[in-house]
């Protein structure tokens, strides 16, 4: 077996400095490998569904599930498409439940995914995820057994991997290979990176060991060589089996992490050396302080650091590798301004294809506008952390191929739709879509809701986008669109015997204020709603006390704390926090928080007393910590006492109970949202009153109601949905009217 030891000491000559051709066209074709061409430069990046939480594990329905999803996509010209998730042992799951792809039952049940995507005329990939510290189990194999002092995930428990049981692990690997091949899968990725067992060897930050597998690269790359070396040797067909190999550009670890000259020596050996056909690229550990999936990373920000992988492979002559470049690729623009620039070879992409399965087919037809915009929401990433099957907010037939595809209408009847929010708009589009005649109100000048308010909040600007590319279907469209219209009784009896059904989608209005809640709040003259302060029809003072436990709260303290004189560009981003990705260093945060850009203003939030803000999974803890490196306050179970001329009037709770005022100029009030019944409540009545016995209705008349207007509700208030529930319920009543 070659050691890595003598390779790395051994600095052979480099071979030449040849310029990196960029490429001209997303659409140009690409060999991976000694069989596998590529009609375009995409590749589908591995994604967890959570579908065996809803259908058995490894039975007909699950795979039937997995292989529509990946089949729709291969239809539609992702022809390289990587399955993730997939633990090459029970040991190496990210979770109990997770699926291994360790016996051959396994690989016959994954035989119809790959036949679906192999019928579509493309390849697919099976990952071999060890998830190593990126584990949700309470224990789990580590290079180390040493817990990590930031990550997100508690009460988990390293367990130190023994040397004697590395080539055990090597063994695990060999296997999945083995059973990958027999399941029809065209090859395996093996990532070194995400914070997988590999990685974790790999990763000084990680890696403490002092015996062969720990210390200098030579030993910390050593199982990594001998998973490599002997993968293809447990195939039958070696020449046509792909291996991809995923390596992490940068830990985003302070003081510690992979430096990038090591990153990029490994990337020349695993090409050098033959064992990757494709090198993959990824960014960050799974605790790591930095998020690179959040709307507020600006696209392609860590794209340098594989521009730099791409030149190192074109000096070392080894340019023939295919080089991927992923995280926050999210528009065509984009991709194809990284392939012109030489940054990399292929882009990697999958929340888009999550959003819009058509992602590349559109592209390809010169359509970028009718794609369906992946705004970073991250609503799929909190689905994964929370065991629900991952869908899309914007796309709720994401997943649910086979539950949810709709077809057209076996009878055309005429609807209303009143209110153009987030429900309202895909309610009606799914309607006008079937063949039915669609009415939408809207009594404001514009649609959307409350994404008007929400696209002002500091990293969803991308909502924007998805009103734009509403907008644009709504005009493409034969839906009678009543713009600053309130429907009422009397735009209901003019179109006489005319609407079969009507769908309330008139959203929720914001909890008012009163002396009820906190004593002296109704007296008080600076008390502001928060939606005047997100539409800008109050500015906020200097000193803004912000009343409220929830997402809004938390939105309008990032509203009030960004500075507006900043663009949010790639190099800002980079420099707020700290990251090289020359060198691949990371500032810790006490020295990159002070760069933080910062406007003038006190911000203090207060949580409630029994509970903390229940916030998204995915970058709820970005967005705290955010907040605090930009001056503001989160105070943690404190009681508000009164309002008054001198501020709020706050006790803390014990061990150290104490009374003090907090003096403000502004206090935002941000309670929630109650349900806006009032709209619909005179269609029931004049239903009851006997309209359909004077012939003011049709017999079959029907009422549905969609989004927050309806009264369900979380336990703190009546009213309160994300985007993602109002887009499925809309959907589900338009594809059953």
């Amino acid at each position: 077996m070659l050691t890595c030891s003598r390779w790395l000491l051994d600095k052979a000559s480099q071979v030449g400095t040849d310029a990196i051709i960029p490429s001209r066209s997303l659409f140009q074709p690409l060999c991976i490998g000694r069989h596998m061409t590529l009609p375009n430069r995409f590749m589908m990046q591995p994604m967890y569904m959570n579908m065996e939480h809803e259908i058995d594990r490894w039975s007909d329905d699950h795979m039937a599930a997995l292989a529509a999803f990946y089949g729709e996509r291969a239809h539609f010209g992702a022809k390289l498409i990587v399955m993730g998730g997939l633990a090459p042992s029970l040991l190496g799951t990210w979770k109990p439940n997770a699926m291994v792809l360790g016996t051959f039952d396994a690989a016959k049940s994954l035989r119809q995914v790959t036949h679906a995507v192999h019928e579509e005329g493309g390849y697919i990939l099976a990952q071999a995820f060890h998830s190593g510290r990126a584990s949700q189990r309470q224990f789990y194999l580590s290079s180390t057994s040493t817990p990590s002092a930031i990550t997100n995930i508690r009460h988990t428990h390293p367990i130190r991997l023994p040397g004697c049981l590395v080539n055990y692990v090597v063994t695990e690997y060999q296997r999945f290979a083995r059973l990958a091949e027999e399941a029809g899968f065209d090859g395996v990725e093996i990532p070194l990176s995400e914070g997988t067992l590999l990685h974790n060897f790999l990763s000084p930050a990680v890696n403490d060991r002092r015996d062969a597998f720990g210390g200098p690269l030579a030993h910390r790359v050593e199982i990594i060589a001998r998973v490599l070396e002997s993968l293809k040797a447990q195939v039958r067909d070696k020449e046509r089996f792909v291996v991809s190999v995923r390596l992490c550009l940068h830990d985003l670890r302070p003081c510690g992490g992979t430096p990038l000259a090591e990153v990029l020596e490994v990337a020349t050996l695993v090409a050098r050396q033959g064992w990757a056909d494709l090198l993959n690229t990824s960014v960050g550990m799974h605790d790591s302080y930095v998020q690179t999936l959040a709307s507020f990373v600006p696209q392609a920000a860590f794209a340098r650091g594989c521009q730099r992988l791409k030149e190192r492979l074109a000096q070392e002559g080894l340019g023939h590798v295919p080089v991927v470049a992923s995280h926050r690729i999210h528009s065509v623009a984009v991709a194809q301004r990284l392939l012109e620039r030489g940054v990399c070879d292929v882009v990697g992409i999958a929340r888009p294809l999550l959003a819009d399965p058509q992602f590349i087919q559109k592209a390809a037809e010169g359509r970028p506008h009718a794609i369906v915009p992946c705004i970073g929401c991250n609503h799929c990433v909190n689905r994964l952390y929370t065991t629900e099957r991952v869908t899309c907010a914007l796309n709720p037939i994401a997943g649910y191929e086979l539950e949810r595809a709709w077809r057209p209408a076996p009878f055309k009847k005429s609807v209303a739709v009143v209110g153009a929010g987030a429900a309202g708009i895909t309610c009606a589009l799914t309607l006008w879509r079937r063949g039915h005649d669609v009415t939408l109100y809207e009594k404001g000048k514009f649609i959307g809701g409350q994404l008007n308010w929400a696209k002002m909040v500091p990293g969803k600007e991308g909502y924007q986008d998805i009103l734009e590319y509403w907008t644009r279907q709504l005009r493409a469209s034969s839906i009678n669109i009543r713009i600053e219209t309130e429907f009422t009784e009397a735009e209901m009896t003019k179109q006489h015997n005319f609407f079969h059904a009507v769908v309330l989608a008139t959203g929720s209005i914001p909890k008012p204020y009163s002396s009820h809640r906190y004593p002296g709040a109704g007296e008080s003259r600076i008390i502001v709603p928060f939606e005047r302060i997100l539409d800008g029809s109050v500015r906020a003072g200097r000193r803004v006390v912000i009343l409220g436990n929830g997402a809004i709260s938390h939105d309008v303290a990032s509203y009030l704390l960004h500075d507006q004189r900043v663009s949010r560009s790639v190099d800002f981003f980079l420099d707020e926090w700290g990251v090289n990705l020359e060198d691949g260093s990371l500032e810790p945060p006490a020295l990159s928080s002070q760069r933080a850009p910062r406007n003038n203003r006190d911000v203090v939030l207060f949580t409630k007393i029994h509970y903390d803000a229940q916030l998204s999974k995915g970058t709820g803890w970005s967005q705290k910590l955010w907040i605090r490196r930009h001056g503001g306050t989160i105070i943690k179970h404190a009681m508000v006492n009164n309002i008054d001329k001198d501020g709020v009037h706050v006790s803390t709770m014990p061990p150290l109970p104490e009374r003090y005022v907090v003096p403000c100029d502004t206090i935002v009030w941000c309670h929630g949202m109650l349900p806006n019944i009032s709209v619909g409540t005179w269609i029931y009545e004049w239903k009851k009153d006997g309209a359909d016995k004077r012939g003011e209705m049709l017999r079959d008349f029907s009422i549905y109601v969609a989004g927050s207007c309806r009264d369900a509700s979380t336990g703190e208030g009546r009213g309160e949905e994300d985007l993602m529930r109002a887009v499925q319920e809309g959907y589900e009543i338009g594809y059953k009217v």
